[in-house]
């Protein structure tokens, strides 16, 4: 009883030195504490408002930046056209980085002239079919792949069991 005596005190105190009564004070909590619940319904909740609210493409001066830390041209050049897919979706965590790391792969293939890329962030892109036209998967920054269903992971695994990277 002493206890919430005191703590009623030294709120009112302060809510007098603010300018306010207690029952203003009080009221403004829970005016925070709907605007808390308010704000954590508006999250993003589909992988695409996760990633639009997430994700921003690199700048200029960060393509630039990139562009020069690569490697020159191979000096070997690859005997067949070689196809990468860079998977990049995320069902957890959504690192900031991935936009850089699919310019910086992009470009790699292309100055190295050793591949041509490109990006899916759908599931649906493991299918044998589709899989069939790359050499290689390269999955940037995933969280949580979560396959639509078993036919897509079998697919990517059966790539994987060809030879295939």
């Amino acid at each position: 009883m002493k206890k919430t005596a005191i703590v009623l005190i030294i709120a009112a105190a302060f809510a007098s030195l603010s300018g306010t009564s207690l029952a203003q004070q009080k009221g403004k909590g829970k005016a925070k504490t709907k605007a808390k619940a308010k704000a954590k319904k508006k999250q993003p909740q589909t992988w695409k408002e996760r990633a639009a609210a997430r994700l921003k493409p690199p700048t200029t001066e960060q393509k630039n930046l990139i562009r020069q830390a690569l490697p020159g041209k191979s000096t070997v050049q690859p005997k067949k056209d070689r196809r990468a897919l860079v998977f990049w979706r995320s069902e957890t965590f959504i690192h900031t980085s991935i936009l850089h790391g699919n310019y910086c792969l992009g470009q790699m293939g292309k100055k190295a002239r050793a591949w041509k890329t490109d990006f899916a962030d759908e599931y649906s892109v493991f299918t044998p079919e589709n899989l069939a036209n790359y050499d290689a998967v390269i999955f940037n920054n995933t969280t949580s792949v979560a396959f639509e269903n078993d036919a897509q992971r079998d697919a990517l695994m059966g790539f994987v069991k060809s030879g295939k990277g």
